[in-house]
């Protein structure tokens, strides 16, 4: 007998099951497997599956099934194991012959007992609940329902087999996708089972075998499946049953559970076979019946998914399922359907939904149900020994684009096609999909749906084909305190089974006392389910959560709260630093099941386990007698990277969870920052900027060490010299503490002057935080330098700043992320591809309430503020407006000499009628003519001036009254002059605008008046509205033009003194008459 005989294997426990078993499926001569009896399963309709046994263990109860279970799979290599038996109802809804088929089966047999009465009986402890992960569950929903032919089939055969009406009681039986209970005892107490449905009433059966089994396949790669026929109503009953029917109720149960099994193995030769043509693809006909599983799953996550997805306007998605499969049916189809979504997020949920309800017609809208073909990446893949078989791989692909073909040639009318978990093909495997996508979409009337976590394969994949993908749905996780997400844990709650919303509450309250930041599918599934448990109640943050839950999966499954090594789970922590930062392995080098899972189940889970090793990685570097554990090279090759937003938070989480971690933490730093490279170094300064307040004046010592050991060579500055500075900037601003006023601190001033004058600085910071935050593809040694140039989507940069800066809503925003968050809108504004939601959330955030004290922020932060709300205030913006002020001056008119037309009298009157008023463009000719012609380049005399920096003055001047006007003395506002100059030097935020923050500092030196460059400056602009006045003299009278003349008493330099004495006395007549122009 070899190993490869086998494909599947059938136990059961008892040998009366056995020769039910026997009975009514064909099996030759027994034999000996393991020290348990077998027989061969030679019925030819079973052959199709490939060659199955039928195992006896011998013995109820979780234990032997166990432990025969992993006997027989030790000496017989099968890719299936069924466990099918007799059961007893729990819920009132089921009768003798039914078949249940759990998803899940909660195992009451460990760390507990039974309590209470014989006639109040109970279990003393929750349940540990297994998944049934095999896709042989989906079949049983798809195809084994009560108005399908097959189920008609299979009854019409049994009733044939057996004809005592007594066993019919509601004329037939019908098959369920139901968890299970599997329990240490026979259940036959009719108070017992009712206490028992009270208190788990989604639990439709109880047997005693199946979680024994699940247990001895973990560690494997092979199937199951439990199948379980209902023989009693686990009751007072139950003797009496056995008594009227003999064992003929036991073996109608037995043979029902039999009938499906052999259904459930045929469907799977139809549908998916592991080794031949048509694996991962799964099809929904149309209009077929659905089962009430999947209709209640579809009502109870419709408004779930409604507070989770965004369309392209990131706008929430109202009836998402409804909304997209409606969309795939209907002839506005155009493009491709892209769900976009971090693992966990729920992807192949919501696929699966739009799969069932685009199979579903629409009478009121007269939309026809379609036919639906899923194809699961996952399922596509071979794995052997934890590594993954390309050349099966690949095999399982030509055959999946056969099957694919086949169904849709033989498909009249519109087929959607959902490609589920293209993330998972990997970026050396996106060729074979590309080649299955190719497949679908050359037929005419495909509707194309595809999943992934990134738009990196997306991209991959559009290069590959001719897809234009401009329909995309992001499943996005809700921040913890997000005005919805209450109603989304309490929807979550509906789909577990929770009676009220208090056990919600208590959750979400769970949830902020741990300090989750934002909430998506996978971890409302811990937080309702192993997070629930008293071993974890009083932690007070998700790493520690992490921490027990790592090691749980990595024991096991054994419970947390046990004394564990830490050796397992510090070797999973350095594998996932290894597959997500150095890139030393992959995925596909995993070979331990349980470290496997773990790594891959979730994003936050894998930064967390990254964080660990970076945390274990410092402590080792701490010298604990005469050496370290690494040495410092050692250590600056781990930590020299720049770690993305995750890491960094669960690295602060681990390191302030125990005083002891952060002491070693900190003597790290302070003993090796000057043996670490400049990245190293960065790291330090960010670690150094989380410690707790008592630690921070230390801490602001180092940092300016790490400042000053910083050499840099002139010219522009490096990649790693901008993270360094940058690092230092924020944790400086981090460790200083705010006034009563919550000003914003000088380093937090300093990085801002910083951003908004180095526009090089301003695109890095952008990237950086693209990076960081997720929006740009992660790149461990590209030192976050992703371009910044508005051409990336910003979706998840911006929902994480906006949750910073308005989480004190009656505080200034902190000002780094501040304009972080509005230089990413600014440059996606100037280059049309600004978000509506984003520019609404921005101009609510600048025109609100948390902004009205920005009189306290520094001039250029204030004026940058201003440009950035008009800027997005304009329907469409175009940077050439930055020319608006200068050629707004030709169009005002000096408002003095408008006086004077006005209040003139007799001829004077007439004189103003006939001439042109000045503008304020002629007056700064005009003032410029006079520092042309008598200013030097080198001056001479005392009053050593700058003639280019008068020059600038004279020309920003009066710049501002091309939005205020030319106000009078008594009517001129500083402080809004000052606004509107500071406004217009934040347009050198924009590439390839010049330097127009002089602008404002060149005004308030002129306003000043104490340089002397400034007072030169101010007396030309005095002279020339003196001779301006001689050039209207005819039109006043000669108490005006005194007054007007009297202004030179005002000049106080000697060198516009001399200037003037020049110019002295009435304006002659024009040397030349200007020519008249040409126009042809």
């Amino acid at each position: 007998m070899t190993r490869a005989k086998y494909d599947f294997a059938v136990i059961v426990a008892l040998s009366e099951e056995a020769e039910y078993f026997r009975d009514y499926v064909p099996c030759g001569d027994p034999f000996v497997v393991a020290g348990y009896s077998a027989w061969p399963i030679v019925e030819e309709s079973w052959d199709a599956f490939g060659k199955g046994v039928l195992i006896l263990s011998g013995k109820m109860g979780f234990e032997r099934a166990r432990a025969s279970t992993a006997a027989v799979i030790e000496e017989l290599k099968v890719r299936l194991v069924a466990n099918i038996g007799i059961a007893g109802r729990v819920a009132d809804w089921l009768s003798i012959g039914d078949v249940v088929v759990p998803r899940d089966v909660f195992d009451f047999t460990q760390g507990g007992k039974i309590g209470g009465d014989p006639v109040q009986a109970e279990f003393k402890h929750r349940p540990s609940q297994k998944h049934v992960g095999s896709d042989l569950v989906n079949l049983v929903e798809t195809h084994l329902q009560k108005d399908s032919k097959r189920i008609a089939a299979l009854n019409s055969a049994l009733k044939k087999r057996f004809t005592n009406p007594a066993l019919w009681p509601a004329g037939a039986i019908k098959v369920v996708v139901q968890p299970l209970a599997c329990t240490p005892l026979v259940v036959a107490n009719e108070e017992f089972r009712k206490s028992f449905a009270k208190s788990h009433s989604d639990i439709a059966a109880l047997e005693m075998e199946s979680a024994g089994v699940m247990t001895a396949l973990e560690k494997t790669d092979i199937e199951f499946l439990s199948v379980r026929g209902v023989s009693d109503g686990a009751d007072f009953h139950k003797s009496e049953l056995e008594l009227n029917f003999g064992d003929e109720n036991r073996r109608f149960a037995l043979t029902t559970a039999c009938a499906v099994l052999e259904s459930i193995l045929t469907l799977r030769v139809d549908q998916k076979d592991a080794h031949a043509p048509g694996a991962g693809i799964y099809v929904f006909n149309p209009d077929q019946p659905l089962p009430p599983s999947i209709i209640r799953d579809i009502a109870l996550n419709e408004p779930l998914f409604s507070k989770l997805v965004q369309g392209l306007d990131l706008e929430q998605v109202v009836n998402p399922i409804a909304a997209i499969s409606r969309h795939l049916r209907s002839n506005d189809y155009r493009e491709p359907i892209v769900l976009l979504g971090g693992k966990g997020a729920g992807k192949t949920t919501l696929m699966g939904l739009i799969q069932a309800e685009a199979s579903r017609s629409i009478q009121d809208e007269e939309i026809p149900g379609c036919k639906s073909i899923s194809v699961r990446i996952s399922d596509l893949e071979s794995w052997s020994n934890g590594k993954l078989d390309a050349e099966r791989t690949r095999n399982r692909v030509v055959s999946a684009c056969q099957r694919l073909n086949n169904i849709i040639a033989d498909t009249a009318g519109p087929v959607v096609v959902l490609v589920d978990g293209l993330n998972q093909a990997g970026s050396h495997r996106t060729p074979l999909i590309a080649d299955l996508v190719k497949e679908a979409i050359r037929h005419r009337g495909v509707r194309l749906v595809i999943s992934t976590e990134s738009e990196v394969e997306l991209r991959d994949l559009i290069g590959r084909l001719p897809l234009n993908i401009e329909a995309a749905y992001r499943i996005v996780p809700l921040a913890v305190d997000h005005k919805d997400a209450a109603a989304l844990v309490d929807g979550f709650a509906m789909i577990w089974g929770a009676k009220n919303s208090k056990e919600a509450n208590t959750v979400l309250s769970d949830m902020k006392r741990k300090d989750v930041l934002s909430i998506d599918l996978f971890l409302l599934s811990l937080f309702f389910g192993p997070f629930r448990t008293f071993t974890y109640r009083d932690l007070t943050s998700l790493s520690q959560c992490y921490e027990l839950y790592c090691k749980g999966v990595l024991a096991d499954g054994k419970d947390p709260g046990e004394d564990m090594p830490d050796a397992n789970f510090n070797a999973a922590a350095e594998i996932a630093y290894d597959i997500l930062i150095s890139h030393a392995s992959s995925y596909a080098d995993l070979n331990e099941r349980n470290t496997a899972k773990l790594v891959s189940c979730h994003s936050s889970i894998t930064s967390f386990l990254v964080a660990q090793h970076i945390i274990n990685t410092l402590r080792k570097a701490k010298v604990l007698g005469k050496r370290a554990q690494i040495t410092p090279q050692q250590l600056a090759k781990k930590i020299s990277y720049v770690f993305p937003a995750d890491v960094n938070g669960f690295t602060k989480q681990i390191m302030l969870s125990d005083t002891k971690i952060e002491r070693d933490v900190i003597e790290v730093i302070k003993s090796k920052y000057r043996q670490m490279p400049t990245l190293g170094k960065s790291h330090f300064a960010y670690l150094a900027g989380r410690v707790r307040k008592d630690k921070a004046s230390e801490m602001l010592d180092l940092l300016g060490k790490i400042d000053s050991d910083k050499h840099r060579a002139p010219g522009p500055w490096p990649l790693e010299a901008r993270m360094l500075r940058r690092s230092i900037f924020i944790s400086r601003s981090m460790l200083h503490n705010h006034d009563k006023m919550h000003h914003p601190n000088e380093a937090a001033i300093q990085y801002a002057s910083i951003l908004l004058s180095d526009i090089d600085e301003a695109e890095f910071n952008r990237g950086f935080h693209l990076e960081y935050y997720g929006d740009a593809e992660f790149d461990p040694d590209g030192y976050m330098a992703s371009q910044g140039n508005g051409l990336l989507p910003c979706n998840k940069t911006f929902t994480k700043l906006m949750e910073r800066i308005t989480a004190k809503p009656n505080d200034l925003p902190p000002l780094i992320e501040l304009l972080t968050v509005l230089s990413l809108v600014q440059v996606r504004n100037v280059n049309g591809r600004l978000r509506k939601s984003h520019r609404a959330a921005v101009l609510a955030l600048l025109n609100g309430p948390q902004l009205q004290d920005r009189h306290l922020l520094p001039p250029n932060v204030r004026g940058y503020i201003e440009r950035v709300a008009e800027d997005l205030d304009m329907e469409e913006f175009r940077l050439s407006t930055v020319c608006d002020e200068w050629t707004g001056l030709a169009k005002i008119e000096r408002t003095g000499w408008l006086r004077r037309r006005r209040d003139a009298l007799g001829e004077h009157k007439a004189f103003w009628n006939e001439i042109r008023i000045e503008s304020v463009a002629e007056h700064l000719v005009g003032v410029l003519g006079l520092a042309e012609i008598f200013l030097r380049s080198d001056p001479e005399g005392e009053e050593k001036y700058d003639k280019r920096k008068v020059i600038e003055m004279i020309l920003v001047h009066d710049l501002a009254e091309s939005r205020l006007g030319d106000q009078l003395p008594k009517y001129n506002d500083p402080k809004l002059e000052e606004i509107a100059i500071w406004k217009y030097g934040a347009f050198e935020t924009y590439r390839g605008i010049g330097d127009l923050w002089r602008v404002p500092l060149l005004l308030q030196e002129f306003n000043e008046g104490e340089t002397v460059t400034a007072k030169i400056a101010k007396d030309l602009d005095r002279l020339q509205f003196i001779l301006q006045a001689r050039a209207y003299a005819a039109g006043m009278s000669e108490e005006e033009r005194q007054a007007c003349e009297n202004a030179s008493q005002n000049i106080r330099t000697s060198t516009v003194r001399a200037i003037e004495k020049i110019v002295k006395g009435p304006l002659p007549p024009p040397r030349f008459a200007p020519p008249i122009a040409r126009l042809d």
